[in-house]
């Protein structure tokens, strides 16, 4: 290449070696992903054009198409801009926050690995909670149960759309794959439960957005749930009772240590017996924080014979005797019978307890 001016060369002549361009290859190209997306926020990502055999191109010339397709099948519409050196520019503004779906094509190839997910995040400040017992030091073969949540300056709830949530739980045996069950409250908090089967530490990671959550991974140390003492667990509170009327005992299982459990699980053989030597029907309800209650209704006045066992054994304080009394707001009683009498000989008088009236009398056992 000569140039000239005023028909005189410029300088020496230039030598341009001139060479067929390579194809571009849809099965090498890349999309190369360079910062978050965030909603409503101008966002870009790059194409790479390379050749067949890995070779990046230096020039553009390239017709490249990508659909961007958002949450609620939302399309985000996007232009691309030829560097001219082998790399497009990708620009959109994505309008709703969650997963993303990203495919390019070059004219009517899709390229490989695609269409691949990304997220767009929410565009407010916001910050993630892990919350619950279950992030708590657990026993095996027990539930552990926690709650997580996006929230956003004002503390309050981001709902964040199903398939952006995720939660991976790893055991400390290798074989086991913990598979967390995750039920969406629908008011913008996940609820997450597992139940370990090895003994050792679990690592919980919480993730939002394809990212772990701030405050995890956290390691939840799983032991064996320690035993129940029968001399130590108890009701807490055994008071007389109303005739017909549905009553609660509560009952708590405590360790040789006097602490209580903090999972259920106990098998108690609670019997209530009436003054018959009936058994009264119990309806035996476990509320699975290592406390119980003991529920019945109670049809005959008189005395009722509370007992329950752990293992054979009795628990703290029973068996014992409570009352069954009638559902009177007042009651009074009358006592009648002579008015004098004689030594060593028999004097017989009655005694009658009523209730709100005197014809509320009811025969009371002995």
């Amino acid at each position: 290449l000569q140039v000239s001016a005023f028909g005189e060369p410029l300088g020496h002549p230039v030598t341009i070696t001139v060479k067929d361009r390579k194809p571009t290859s849809p099965d090498a190209s890349q999309v190369k992903l360079k910062d978050e997306f965030i909603e409503n926020k101008p966002s870009v990502f790059e194409i790479i054009a390379y050749a067949d055999d890995g070779t990046p191109q230096d020039v553009g010339g390239d017709i490249f198409c990508v659909k961007l397709e958002g949450d609620h099948n939302t399309e985000f519409m996007a232009s691309i801009e030829d560097k001219d050196n082998g790399v497009y520019e990708v620009s959109f503004v994505p309008t709703v926050f969650g997963k993303m779906t990203i495919e390019a094509a070059l004219e009517d190839k899709v390229l490989k690995d695609n269409p691949f997910t990304a997220y767009v995040l929410p565009g407010v400040p916001y910050s993630t909670n892990a919350y619950g017992k279950g992030l708590e030091p657990g026993y095996c073969g027990y539930p552990q149960r926690f709650f997580a949540e996006l929230l956003d300056d004002s503390n309050h709830n981001i709902k964040v759309p199903d398939n952006c949530f995720n939660v991976i739980i790893l055991s400390p045996d290798p074989d086991e794959k913990v598979v967390p069950v995750i039920t969406p409250t629908g008011e913008g908090t996940f609820e997450i439960s597992y139940t370990p089967a090895h003994v050792g530490d679990y690592s919980v990671n919480v993730e939002f957005f394809g990212k772990l959550a701030w405050d995890t991974p956290t390691v939840v140390l799983i032991t064996e749930k320690p035993s129940t003492s029968p001399l130590h667990s108890h009701f807490v509170e055994l008071e007389n009772v109303i005739l017909n009327q549905p009553t609660s005992y509560a009952l708590l299982a405590l360790t040789a240590e006097e602490e209580q459990q903090k999972v259920g699980g106990d098998l108690f053989d609670i019997k209530l017996t009436d003054s018959d030597n009936l058994e009264c029907p119990v309806m035996f309800e476990d509320r699975g924080d290592g406390s119980y209650s003991a529920n019945f209704t109670p049809t005959k006045i008189g005395k009722l014979d509370v007992d329950a066992q752990l293992n054979g054994e009795h628990l703290k304080d029973l068996p014992t005797t409570v009352f069954v009394i009638p559902p009177w707001t007042n009651t009074g009683k009358t006592i009648s019978g002579p008015a004098e009498g004689f030594a060593f000989i028999p004097t017989v008088f009655e005694v009658s307890i009523w209730g709100d009236t005197k014809e509320d009398v009811l025969p009371i056992p002995p």
